[in-house]
């Protein structure tokens, strides 16, 4: 999306570039023949505006190989103001020049439509304009600007895009002026809607759109200035829902409200939110396999330090810290689909995926405050999910990159996080990411779990393992796990004492009934009721752990990690744990 507003603002720019050149430039030559009285007289010369209107027409043509049409309601040029206002106005491409020139290979993958309500430009000197390189303006208004894209990658504008690529955005807007300086730009009520046409349709609005941006300066000293946000020194831009569609069109994605703060270098996010379309029946028609199923809400983000050459030049993402105030993470796994039966990819954990992404991404760090993590399992076989919550999370994530050079120079990302087991129970939990193996999946993982009442266990146990305490309680519980991509070895220390399992089978009415000889027996013989037992060390078992073939989420393979060990520690078979 941001090449496609990149591309968006430099074609705006265009147009009204084009607007002030050729209005002024009819002007200044029809005023040259008008008499000092008649010129005096004419402010607004509304006799050659058919005339004007009719020439900026031809102009659009033969820039465009004929491919956009340009309408303008009314147009108000003002020589002794040095002002020019249009009404209505509104570039509309032709589908069937696009089409011939599509079969000649000389299309673009753009294609846009545009509109303005009222453009007006102020403060321009008409002979500067027509014999100077330097272009400078006081204001240009732009009143509900609609931008529609349409996005198709042609394969025969390869090297094109291959040329625009390697050119920075000044490079690209200064090929026909050697500068352009304008006091103040201003648009209200814009609308930006890009669809990818190359993507299923897949679409990306903007709504909502407000920019106030002033001091912009774009020549050759700019174009690497960091300190300022679209060649501006100052930049007020917000944008209110916002939302777009996954390329597989199960998740819908969604912006309450963006506005950047460009010389504070801040972006504020509110209320992104990630949701699964149609909801959770929905979400499992369209699958064919077992998949988890992810939602996010965060309410506030705020981004400091921000990079915004970084993100508009090179679109990359630079930042030095990002605040989470609040929010929800969660995944949801059903198991009533089948499972895949072949291997899927595996290569899906956190720092796999922000190895994936098609753009440089380095943040320091990463704040988190009051934020609620839940993993939740559906077991078809009794018709009951099981929850797994971490609550009000605080902490921090630091060395968030894919850069290579950062990488080398520091491969590890790591957190560091505290909150609630259950809404009740304290919790502690550090995750190392090797961002240098990320294409193995190597990471690990520490968590420190304080008492646990035995009837906050069977919320999860009794849907999940199929078994019920009894009685017992956890003292205290620690896990470490080490893994990658296929494998993990998870050891735990957990402190119990009084423990009594019971097996639990499911009755043909989807119920659950406890098999208390077995259970009997177990207790008798197998499980061990506490730990440690008597005088004993306490038990500190190492299991090894082998993914699940049909991958699940980075989330579901730490759950079997723990689940594994636990199941170990007390004496459980194995198979308990698996999913």
């Amino acid at each position: 999306m941001q090449n496609g507003i990149s591309k968006t603002k430099a074609i705006v720019f265009s147009v009204m570039v084009l607007l002030v050149a050729a209005g002024f430039g009819y002007i200044y030559f029809a005023k040259r023949k008008l008499s000092p009285q008649t010129a005096a007289r004419s402010a607004s010369p509304i006799d050659i505006t058919p005339l004007l209107v009719a020439k900026l027409q031809s102009l659009v043509l033969q820039s465009s190989d004929s491919l956009y049409h340009l309408t303008i309601e009314q147009l108000q040029p003002d020589i002794l103001a040095s002002q020019v206002q249009a009404f209505h106005i509104s570039l509309i491409p032709d589908s069937a020049v696009l089409l011939t020139l599509d079969r000649a290979k000389k299309a673009p993958d753009d294609v846009f439509t545009l509109s303005f309500d009222t453009l007006r430009i102020t403060g321009i000197n008409a002979i500067d304009f027509l014999h100077k390189k330097d272009i400078r303006l006081d204001t240009i208004f732009l009143s509900s600007p609609r931008i529609t894209i349409a996005h198709a990658s042609r394969p025969y504008n390869a090297a094109i895009r291959k040329q625009d690529s390697s050119m920075t955005l000044y490079q690209k807007l200064t090929q026909q002026f050697t500068s352009l300086h304008i006091g103040a730009i201003i648009a209200k009520d814009g609308n930006v809607v890009s669809t990818d046409l190359s993507r299923s349709n897949a679409t990306t609005r903007l709504s909502n759109v407000s920019i106030q941006v002033s001091d912009i300066a774009i020549d050759s000293l700019t174009q690497h200035d960091t300190s300022r946000f679209f060649f501006s020194k100052a930049a007020d831009f917000t944008c209110r829902d916002y939302t777009a569609t996954s390329d597989d069109s199960l998740y819908t994605f969604r912006l309450g409200s963006v506005s950047v703060s460009a010389d504070q270098h801040q972006l504020v996010i509110k209320d992104l939110i990630l949701e699964p379309k149609g909801g959770k029946a929905a979400f499992q028609r369209k699958l064919k396999t077992r998949n988890d199923m992810f939602t996010l809400h965060f309410p506030r983000i705020v981004a400091t330090q921000v990079d915004w050459w970084a993100l508009v030049n090179r679109q990359s993402l630079y930042a030095g810290n990002i605040a989470i105030d609040g929010g929800l993470v969660k995944d949801y796994f059903d198991r009533t689909p089948p499972r895949s039966g072949k291997p899927t990819r595996k290569d899906n954990y956190p720092h796999q995926m922000l190895a994936r992404l098609p753009f440089p991404v380095l943040v320091e760090k990463v704040d988190v405050k009051g934020l609620d993590v839940v993993y939740e399992e559906y077991n078809p076989d009794i018709h009951r999910s099981g929850t797994v919550s971490f609550n009000a999370i605080s902490g921090n994530i630091s060395n968030i990159t894919n850069v290579a050079s950062r990488i080398k120079a520091l491969p590890q990302a790591t957190s560091s996080l505290a909150g609630q087991f259950m809404n009740k129970v304290p919790i502690t939990a550090s995750f190392g990411f090797n961002l240098a193996r990320a294409r193995t999946g190597a990471f690990t993982a520490r968590f420190h779990l304080g008492a646990v009442p035995g009837a906050l266990l069977n919320t999860v146990a009794e849907p999940l393992g199929l078994y019920t305490l009894k009685s017992g309680n956890t003292e205290e519980t620690n896990v470490s796990i080490s893994g990658d991509n296929y494998t993990a070895t998870t050891g735990i220390t957990m402190l119990y004492h009084n423990l009594s399992i019971y097996p639990l089978k499911v009755t043909s009415d989807g119920k659950t009934k406890e098999m208390k000889l077995v259970g009997f027996l177990a207790n008798t013989l197998g499980i061990k009721n506490a730990n440690p037992s008597g005088k004993e060390a306490p038990r500190s078992p190492e299991v090894h752990v082998v993914r699940d073939k049909t991958g699940g989420s980075f989330f579901n393979f730490v759950w079997q990690c723990v689940l594994t060990g636990i199941v170990k520690s007390v004496g459980l078979p194995k198979k308990l744990a698996e999913p």
